[in-house]
């Protein structure tokens, strides 16, 4: 599975994208857009103590913090219809388990698949065009030598 966390770097952001999907499975793409006024309300739902320019930073520590060892894991799942992938991670306080946080991401449909497909092969394209300039340049420093 792939997750990408679609974080703007500027001074005043407005909203996050969270997305997952897998490699094998095109139509397995779930995402989850976040403004500030929607934080809010996750924040007091689940009482969350992050606020909102530092929320996905304490995902992505949370995430590469990740160790079998103490338990700490992700956990996803889809509803019956598939339209909803609820994405948690999930903490091992003293002998108990505990979802630190909760996530409803929806199924991505219709034009914004094509969308985001069309995004994935620009960049698969790029990096092939990056790959064999690179691969060109190795060349012409062997032909020097």
């Amino acid at each position: 599975m792939c997750t990408s966390w679609d974080i703007p770097y500027f001074q005043l952001i407005q909203e996050f994208i969270f997305c997952i999907s897998r490699d094998d499975d095109p139509l397995f793409i779930y995402t989850l857009s976040l403004r500030r006024s929607e934080y809010e309300l996750l924040k007091r739902e689940q009482e969350l103590d992050a606020e909102f320019d530092a929320f996905p930073k304490k995902i992505i520590d949370f995430v590469s913090c990740l160790d079998s060892s103490n338990g700490s894991h992700l956990r996803g799942g889809l509803n019956d219809n598939n339209a909803l992938f609820k994405f948690d991670l999930v903490g091992k306080m003293g002998f108990k388990w505990v979802t630190v946080l909760s996530l409803p991401l929806r199924r991505v449909t219709d034009k914004a698949l094509i969308t985001y497909l069309v995004e994935k092969i620009m960049k698969y394209k790029a990096c092939l065009k990056e790959l064999d300039t690179l691969r060109d340049l190795l060349l012409s420093e062997q032909a020097v030598c």
